[in-house]
């Protein structure tokens, strides 16, 4: 094992000059520049071409390969495939499942060619069908003259098994032509060689090339020049698109994708991705983490469209709510240029290359998986077939909600028929509940209720866990459209700087914010980024209202929208943060998000909250406070104290107490007789207010003989 790359090194007396390689589960292939193929790794199963088992632990040329070029290579688990410069297909290694489309399940130690009628070449000739042979023994007879036995061969009898030595038909036909013209014989010329003569099309059916093949777990994906998809091998997710799981032992086109031009194929463990002409991706197989990308965990037996598309039927037919759950997926109205699978995700570039999009397995990591949230890892826990059923119906309950009392009532009582709920459930329906906030904002109320009832009639764990997974289902969330204004941001500095003033920006700010952009401040310059903005925006006004709502229905406390306020700083995920711009961006977006009454309001219970624990420590007349409610000028005396504490109530003191962070907002508020001046002046003002403030105090300072509230004797 090595844990750093090293150089690979060999002795041989061909050229080393690598063009391509592949990777199987336990072997390598190399691609040299003059068309040679080296292998090198674990030989079971004939997989390394040499005609044996024998692992390899160096690189080792594929001699029964000598004389052909190989274009490119590819493997699967436990098999490899090449394809000829002439566009023909061969393969060898495990055939268990029909990977190698020779119809059977025989393993093949040397190269062998996978053939099909589409193909160039054809198929090979039936057991009892010697037609082909003889036409050849004839054109081999007027060459060389007869040869003994049917089986005649150019080669000797030790070569017969080189699947590659004996030459084709059109190769000898051509010999033959040659030869009589030296000897000037003249002969009557067929059908197909006077349609050549005078420039027609050939009459025979002109075969497709393969251009491209890839390599799954036990099953192949082949694609042609035409755009046409074949594939054979194992089908027990559908892998092979025929719409059943029975495995296919002969090389088969995908039905599905006859009226379909594909230009790249790509093969996972058990699935396969297809790319058409038009930017779409087309997927089948196995589902087991979502690699297909539909929003599911069903294996699909068919090629299905990754991105949704909305016609004008569709416009016609489908609700409202099934139109904005389409709408709503990350690949709609996005092309894709190229697509790749490895094992369990399959990966999709956008036109323009600009951004990835993957689903599936992040068993081995994903960017924002470096630091994941808990509600994330709650979401992945397996579910048991009871749970999935209470996770799907109470999914439909909250989708269904609408503002009727009658309807609201029933699907309360369907929520407590299928009750109770532990914390892998609540954290789904939590989230359903979440997704429905985002597009109905205006019925948080209803989504709050139905969390209400739930908290009371449903639960099977403790309140103070509910509470807990609303508190980390609402840090989800925000940490997502945090993640989702990065990549907004990040994807207008790449659009305006270009790729390599980009990639040099990146590492000299040495994180992946870039330039410093915490916020969409400053980064709204067009339509599309403003479109952007307003997004993010009424996103965080529906969960800020959401959060209100709750907290009016004590489904969450104050100390619940104290904790969310400081940014959830015991939760898993701010455990993890190491970037100190990105720990501040959070921090300052959860603190808004918590706090939706006026500056004013939040500062007057401060102060009261501040007066009622000094009046409980203060001993005989202690430090008592005066809320005047009445006059719109509402000022809190606390007695003891130096100066009041006025509270923001013009447009000027929500600024200054904004700037502050709310203490000693007062030291930055103008003056009743200063006007700010237009432009800089503001700006100007407020520098000079924040250099006077360095010198005194915001904090208010107590009278000579007045202890605090622990008691401590002050002096002046």
């Amino acid at each position: 094992m090595h844990r750093l790359p090293r150089w690979m090194y060999w002795i041989t007396t061909d050229t080393t000059r690598m063009v391509a390689c592949a990777a199987g589960e336990s072997h390598t292939v190399l691609l040299s520049a003059s068309w040679h193929v080296f292998t090198v790794g674990d030989g079971t199963r004939g997989k390394l071409g040499h005609g044996n088992e024998r692992s390899q632990l160096t690189p080792r040329r594929m001699e029964a390969l000598m004389g052909l070029k190989i274009a490119s290579v590819a493997t699967g688990h436990n098999h490899t495939l090449l394809i000829t410069e002439t566009g023909l297909l061969y393969g060898c290694g495990a055939n268990s499942h029909g990977q190698l489309g020779m119809g059977d399940r025989v393993d093949r130690l040397s190269p062998v060619r996978l053939r099909h009628a589409d193909f160039v070449g054809g198929v090979a000739a039936a057991a009892a069908d010697h037609e082909p042979e003889r036409r050849t023994v004839d054109l081999q007879e007027r060459i060389l003259g007869p040869l003994p036995g049917i089986r005649g061969r150019f080669l000797p009898a030790a070569e017969e098994d080189r699947p590659f030595a004996q030459p084709t038909e059109q190769q000898l036909a051509a010999a033959v032509r040659v030869r009589e013209e030296v000897l000037g014989i003249r002969r009557t010329h067929n059908d197909d060689e006077f349609r050549l003569r005078m420039g027609l099309s050939d009459a025979k059916k002109r075969g497709s090339k393969v251009v491209q093949v890839c390599g799954g777990r036990a099953h192949t994906v082949i694609l042609t020049d035409v755009g046409r998809v074949y594939m054979c091998g194992h089908s027990n997710c559908g892998q092979l698109g025929q719409g059943h799981t029975r495995s296919l032992q002969a090389v088969t086109a995908v039905p599905t994708l006859v009226n379909l031009s594909c230009v790249q194929v790509a093969a996972g463990d058990d699935h396969s991705v297809m790319l058409t002409t038009l930017g779409h991706v087309y997927v089948c197989g196995a589902n087991a983490v979502g690699q297909l990308g539909d929003g599911t965990l069903e294996s699909c037996w068919a090629p299905m469209c990754v991105q949704p598309v909305v016609g004008r039927d569709d416009l016609l037919t489908k609700s409202k709510q099934q139109l904005e759950v389409l709408q709503a997926h990350p690949m709609f109205g996005v092309l894709a240029e190229q697509v790749f699978a490895a094992g369990a995700s399959t990966f999709a570039v956008a036109t323009g290359g600009e951004r990835v999009f993957v689903c599936g397995s992040g068993a081995y990591g994903h960017p924002y998986d470096r630091n994941p949230t808990t509600f994330a890892g709650i979401l992945r826990l397996k579910l048991d077939k009871r749970e999935q059923k209470k996770t799907m119906v109470m999914g439909s309950t909250v989708r269904m909600l609408r503002p009727d009392e009658q309807g609201f009532q029933d699907l309360v009582r369907q929520m407590v028929l299928y009750s109770l709920y532990n914390e892998k459930v609540l954290a789904h329906i939590i989230k359903a509940t979440l997704d429905e906030v985002m597009r109905h904002p205006g019925f948080v109320t209803l989504y709050a209720k139905l969390l209400e009832r739930c908290m009371h009639l449903c639960l099977e764990c403790t309140v103070f866990a509910f509470r807990r997974v609303v508190l980390l289902a609402v840090e989800d969330r925000g940490v997502t459209l945090l993640q989702a204004q990065d990549e907004a941001l990040r994807r207008r500095l790449l659009q305006r700087m270009g790729w390599a003033r980009y990639q040099q920006q990146q590492r000299e700010a040495g994180g992946v914010g870039g330039a410093g952009q915490m916020t969409y401040f400053g980064a709204v310059t067009d339509k599309e980024s403003y479109n952007d903005f307003v997004l993010f925006r009424e996103d965080c006004k529906s969960l800020q209202g959401f959060l209100r709502v709750l907290q009016v229905h004590d489904v969450l406390l104050e100390g619940d929208i104290r904790d969310l306020a400081a940014g959830m700083p015991g939760s898993q995920h701010s455990i993890g943060i190491v970037d100190s711009e990105q720990a501040q961006k959070k921090l300052t977006f959860f603190r808004s998000l918590a706090r939706w009454r006026s500056p004013g309001e939040c500062a007057a219970d401060e102060a009261m909250r501040a007066a009622t624990a000094a009046g409980r420590g203060v001993s005989g007349g202690g430090r008592k406070a005066a809320h005047n409610t009445n006059t719109k000028t509402a000022v809190v005396r606390q007695q003891g104290l130096t100066q009041d504490q006025p509270l923001p109530i013009r447009a000027s003191e929500e600024a200054a107490w904004e700037f502050s962070g709310t203490t000693g907002w007062e030291a930055y508020s103008l003056p009743e007789d200063v006007v700010p001046e237009e432009g800089p002046g503001w700006g100007a003002y407020m520098d000079r207010q924040q250099r006077e403030a360095a010198f005194r105090s915001p904090v208010a300072v107590l009278r000579d003989g007045v202890q605090d509230a622990h008691g401590t004797q002050h002096s002046g």
